[in-house]
């Protein structure tokens, strides 16, 4: 497998984590903790009316389902 480097290094959160192993070794949760909740919350904020909309449409759905079901 050819990997390129610089493609690689290109990402932000790969040349933190890089800095952040320069000390040593971390766990992985220390590692994650860094980059999960503040964006995933963000995301998860501005998904949620998108959610709202598709879980009562899919409810629409199966309910003509069901009763198109013998």
């Amino acid at each position: 497998m050819v990997t390129d480097v610089f493609a690689v290094l290109a990402n932000p959160v790969r040349r933190e984590i890089l800095t952040l192993l320069r000390d040593g070794p971390r766990a992985v949760n220390d590692l994650a903790g860094r980059f999960e909740a503040g964006p995933l919350a963000e995301v998860e904020a501005w998904l949620h009316p998108f959610e709202r909309f598709w879980r009562t449409r899919l409810r629409s759905l199966r309910d003509v389902l069901d009763e198109e079901r013998p």
